[in-house]
């Protein structure tokens, strides 16, 4: 049995033989490519909670508004990237994250905007020294 190598060992680079460092190459691919998935859940996270904070500290609905479609948005486009390659799940399931993928970064830009629009036809007027829209409210 010289030679043979179990499936759970992994090459590895710095030593040059296979050994438990790169354990979990076998479960996420190279240690390289996890590094870089578990980034844009990082890059996630980091974009909801600096949204979560917008929600609190900005003024009015509009930067209010504003806050909630990147948190909801951009964060769950970075987590939903991140889990797509990160995970063991089969290829109909992967399939399913990115066609959630596609919704959210369409439609919640666009329910966004047209409650933004609303509020401003009901006469909630932004909180600004210039009102560039106030030609398109009669």
């Amino acid at each position: 049995m010289e030679g043979v190598v179990p499936p759970r060992y992994c090459h590895s680079p710095s030593h040059g033989q296979f050994s438990w460092w790169a354990y979990n190459c076998q479960v996420y691919g190279e240690e390289g490519e996890e590094v870089i998935y578990l980034l844009f859940l990082v890059f996630g996270y980091s974009i909801m909670v600096f949204g979560a904070l917008g929600l609190v500290r900005f003024p009015d609905l509009y930067t209010r508004l504003h806050a909630a479609t990147k948190c909801d948005t951009g964060g769950m486009i970075g987590i939903i990237l991140g889990l797509v390659f990160l995970t063991d799940a089969s290829l109909f399931i992967k399939a399913k994250m990115f066609l959630l993928l596609f919704l959210i970064a369409m439609i919640n830009p666009m329910v966004s905007h047209a409650i933004a629009r609303g509020a401003y036809k009901m006469g909630i007027k932004p909180q600004v020294k210039v009102d560039m829209y106030g030609w398109d409210n009669p």
